[in-house]
C-alpha cells in the first residue's frame, strides 16, 4: 500500500528511483557479487528447483535490499530493485 503522498508505482515504473539508491545496490552488488551468490546458493543447496519468474540470486538480491530500504514497502523495494539491475544490465523485461 502506497504512504500518504505517494503514488503508487508499477515494477516497471523506475523513473522515480534515486540515484542514491541505485548506489547503494551498485556497490552491495560489487561487494557481494552474483558469482558470490551462485556459489553459496550452490553449497548450500538452495538453489531453486524449478524455473521461476524471480531465481533465487534475484531472491538473495530482494532481501539485501529490503535491509537497506527497510522503511519502504515491499513493492516500492522491488521497483528500486528491478531499476537497479536495469540499469547495470542485469534485468530482462521478459
Amino acid at each position: 500500500m502506497a504512504r500518504a503522498g505517494q503514488k503508487k508505482a508499477s515494477v516497471e515504473d523506475d523513473e522515480d528511483v534515486r540515484l542514491v539508491d541505485r548506489i547503494s545496490l551498485g556497490v552491495l552488488a560489487d561487494v557481494v557479487s552474483r558469482d558470490l551468490i551462485e556459489e553459496i546458493l550452490e553449497e548450500t543447496g538452495r538453489r531453486e528447483q524449478r524455473t521461476r519468474l524471480l531465481p533465487a540470486h534475484v531472491m538473495v538480491r530482494f532481501c539485501q535490499a529490503m535491509c537497506l530500504f527497510f522503511d519502504d514497502d515491499y513493492e516500492e523495494v522491488m521497483r528500486k530493485l528491478v531499476g537497479s539491475l536495469k540499469s547495470m544490465g542485469s534485468w530482462r523485461g521478459e
